[in-house]
């Protein structure tokens, strides 16, 4: 039993093993906190995992159905190989079997997707919570100073396990190989786990959750923009660009190729390094503030924020010229493909039949008119 200390005196410091308790308190409500957090996403996540899921279906039932042949998929390899554009568009395609025409059609935009997915969830239950005071009042329980990181990351991660998870079965069942099938549900959610450890990086830098959210979406747009330049332009010794985007990490799997297992050490390593750089930030930031302060407006306002539609073009004009860039991008990316995708018809019969049902025909041809 310890004695109180004389007066005058200065009480003892606590013992060690106090200092060592009081740091692991840190994730104390860490479960709690992620169930909640399941609660809350019970509609948006379910929806999130089925739409990756489908992408990963599309390409081993879809693609089946287009390139039956060996003959086929060959003549496809054989335009794909030396199209800059097509490149650009989805990456190389290594080797011409159903399984790496799957992998070079859908990887890239599966890891993107499952990059987005990992983004909203755990900016929703860190930076945009904290922005709401929800995180303020839930630190008045007991409730460790990085437990809602640390449940924003298990929910994140669950729902990449799911994906795996479903996406390995569904390309199985399409008639791939388990091997290959695995592969690339790996390869998949390794974007998701890189940007879910990004994501809890830009919540301690930004201190509002739309910065944040425009933080990681500009990392996403310059990650994607090095895969796809890097793909495009490996003849002019720009290949190592690839090396520097977690999508080009996952279409470097190469699955039903390859099945480079070693290449997913590269995200496994940046998702930690982001991890324990977001956690050592966050132990040096007020609660609700950001490392990352908005500086001062001006004392005065202008004229364009004398009436309400000059406070709305304010507001919003970040957004509109986000969505005006990607419409501008998504425009570029069809009239640089637009001569590839005229090389694939003719590659299949699949194809040739599913163009004309939507109104394509043979140059030259009359088109066809109905009798009433």
């Amino acid at each position: 039993m310890s004695t109180p200390a004389p007066a005058g005196q200065t009480p003892a410091a606590p013992s060690r093993p106090r200092q060592q308790a009081g740091r692991g308190a840190a994730l104390t409500g860490t479960a709690q906190l992620a169930r909640l957090a399941l609660r809350r996403d019970r509609f948006m996540l379910p929806v999130w995992v089925y739409a990756l899921t489908v992408i990963a279906a599309s390409g081993g039932y879809g693609l089946k159905a287009v390139y039956k042949t060996a003959a086929s998929r060959a003549t496809l390899a054989a335009s794909v190989y030396h199209d800059e554009a097509l490149s650009f568009l989805y990456g190389q395609l290594h080797g011409n079997s159903l399984g790496a025409i799957t992998a070079w059609r859908y990887l890239a935009y599966a890891a993107l997707g499952a990059g987005l997915m990992s983004m909203f969830l755990v900016i929703r239950h860190t930076r945009a919570d904290e922005e709401t005071g929800r995180l303020e009042l839930l630190g008045s329980t007991a409730v460790g100073r990085h437990a809602p990181l640390a449940a924003a990351l298990l929910v994140a991660s669950a729902a990449n396990l799911a994906l795996f998870v479903l996406s390995s079965l569904v390309l199985a069942a399409s008639g791939l190989p388990i091997v290959g099938a695995i592969a690339f549900a790996l390869a998949e959610i390794s974007g998701g786990l890189v940007f879910a450890a990004l994501s809890a990086l830009a919540a301690q830098v930004s201190g509002t959750a739309r910065s944040a959210r425009g933080l990681v979406i500009a990392a996403l747009a310059v990650f994607f923009l090095f895969r796809a330049v890097g793909d495009s332009g490996s003849s002019h010794g720009l290949g190592w660009l690839t090396w520097l985007s977690p999508m080009g990490w996952a279409e470097e799997v190469r699955p039903f190729t390859a099945d480079r297992w070693w290449v997913l050490a590269l995200p496994v390593a940046a998702g930690v390094l982001a991890v324990a750089t977001a956690v050592a930030l966050a132990a040096h930031r007020d609660q609700g503030a950001g490392l990352r302060q908005p500086g001062d407006g001006p004392a005065v306002a202008g004229r364009l924020l004398a009436g309400p539609a000059g406070l709305v073009w304010r507001l919003q004009r970040g957004a509109l010229a986000g969505w005006a860039a990607g419409f501008l991008a998504g425009g570029l990316a069809i009239g640089v493909v637009a001569n590839g995708i005229g090389q694939l018809v003719g590659s299949s019969q699949a194809v040739d039949k599913a163009i004309a049902r939507i109104g394509g025909q043979a140059c030259g041809a009359a088109p066809a008119v109905g009798r009433g």
